[in-house]
């Protein structure tokens, strides 16, 4: 992983949250329902089924009940992380760092 140059503090989210749902475009790829570990004023940290490009360019959306955004940003980093899902089977997880654009921040 990249040394972390973040300026501003992380604040995590929980693992279950359920206030609302995050989406992630990469291109003609879109990811639903994508869990995100942690935000900050400048960017969000994510965890994806498949690899995405360092430096890719991305759209980050996020919907509840009481509100939706869309926001650019780019990937800094993507590093495999496997996780053991619910059948005690490992599958396949790769963390994903996005800072948003300066105008969405």
């Amino acid at each position: 992983m990249f040394k972390d140059l973040r300026q501003h503090t992380r604040l995590p989210i929980p693992k279950y949250y359920a206030r609302g749902i995050f989406h992630l475009i990469n291109g003609d790829q879109e990811y639903h329902y994508v869990r995100a570990n942690d935000v900050c004023v400048s960017g969000v940290g994510l965890d994806l089924p498949s690899k995405v490009k360092r430096g890719s360019e991305v759209k980050l959306r996020y919907t509840s009940p009481d509100w939706r955004t869309e926001l650019s940003g780019t990937v800094m980093w993507c590093e495999r992380d496997d996780r053991v899902g619910v059948s005690l089977r490992a599958y396949e997880n790769y963390r994903v760092g996005v800072r948003l654009n300066p105008v969405n921040a």
